[in-house]
């Protein structure tokens, strides 16, 4: 390796971990955003406050006999969470800058202000390394991390079923989920208050056994007309990048035996990610009722910038037509999502606030 090659490497470390202490100091340090005030009263009236959601309201109550304020507990969980997050993340990649750059860019600022979802991500990220392990121990670890990420949101126990990968990443297994989609989408597109009805029916009985919080505001009425199709948009173009990127990376021989448990988590995140692209049509009909529904796609962008950052590390040096498709629809696929989600959307109610409100800087 030549001295610029080098060069190169260090100064890409040393952004990457720059840009790690950054983030956790703007989400860390952030003192007043959108749900600010919600999530700081919640902290305050614990012993008042009741939920489904046990994990989080464990972890405040070991805050509040801790002595913690708010801003000290925000800041304790924004450490712990990123530093899981980094270790994770360095399972798949060297150079972390790429992956906490996209990262930034979507869906950061939506984790600054929902903690709960944050909390849950970092634990399914913790949690993907055992899927594509066959011992019975791994899988009991992906269970358990699963569902105490549920305990965190409850959104999260939507990738319980991914235990069962081995059995349903298949030809077969994908075209059933593809057709189940199609059949559950037209259902809601013609007859949306019945579905409503069933939904209501089903989160109500799981909500009477204590295995979720009701949110009504969820499901009462289908909130959305013609914007869950740039969801369903969103979806596609995830797919298709996904499936380049599998494309790019089995065309590719590997020698260098120094890296080969990196190169086989790589391929393995890769490949659980463009199943979870194709298991994520599943859920679109939901956006179809209620937008808030797309923090499952939220949380599943943050595994493509891990499967995306692996296949320009796998594909480095190699030319290939599907490689530079995967990189440049990505790219393009990341930026609209910051400029219509965060710079248009929210740029008033979150990043400003959430730039502009930190009591560390």
């Amino acid at each position: 390796m030549s001295n610029n090659r080098r060069f190169v490497i260090r100064i890409s470390d040393v952004l990457g971990f720059a840009i790690f202490v950054a983030l956790i100091i703007i989400m860390g340090g952030n003192s007043n955003n959108l749900d600010y005030k919600n999530y700081e009263l919640t902290y305050n009236l614990l012993n008042h406050m009741k939920g489904s959601e046990v994990g989080y309201f464990t972890i405040q109550g070991i805050g509040n006999k801790l002595g913690l304020s708010f801003q000290q507990f925000k800041f304790l969980i924004s450490i712990l969470c990123m530093i899981i997050i980094r270790v994770s993340v360095k399972k798949y990649i060297k150079n972390t800058f790429c992956f906490y750059f996209l990262y930034f860019l979507y869906p950061f600022f939506l984790d600054v202000i929902e903690i709960r979802n944050f909390i849950g991500l970092t634990l399914l990220v913790s949690a993907i390394p055992f899927l594509r392990k066959e011992g019975l121990k791994d899988k009991a670890i992906y269970v358990v991390l699963v569902v105490t990420a549920a305990l965190f949101h409850n959104i999260f126990i939507v990738f319980l079923p991914l235990l069962f990968i081995d059995r349903i990443d298949n030809e077969k297994g994908k075209k059933w989920i593809l057709r189940i989609t199609v059949v559950v989408s037209v259902l809601i597109m013609l007859t949306p208050s019945a579905v409503l009805s069933i939904i209501n029916v089903f989160l109500a009985r799981l909500s009477s056994l204590g295995v979720i919080e009701t949110r009504s505001s969820y499901a009462e009425s289908v909130q959305t007309r013609f914007g869950f199709l740039l969801f369903f948009a969103k979806q596609l173009i995830g797919y298709i990048v996904s499936y380049y990127e599998v494309k790019a990376i089995d065309k590719i021989k590997y020698i260098n035996d120094n890296d080969s448990i990196q190169i086989a988590n790589q391929k393995d995140i890769i490949k659980i990610v463009y199943f979870l692209n194709i298991y994520g049509f599943l859920f679109c009909p939901l956006y179809r009722i209620n937008g808030q529904f797309s923090r499952i796609m939220q949380n599943i962008t943050v595994l493509s910038h891990i499967a995306f950052c692996s296949t320009v590390s796998l594909c480095k040096g190699n030319k290939s037509n599907a490689k530079t498709f995967a990189i440049c629809l990505y790219i393009v696929y990341i930026v609209f999502n910051f400029v219509t989600i965060m710079l248009i959307e929210h740029i008033d109610d979150i990043i400003i606030p959430i730039l502009t409100n930190n009591w560390i800087i």
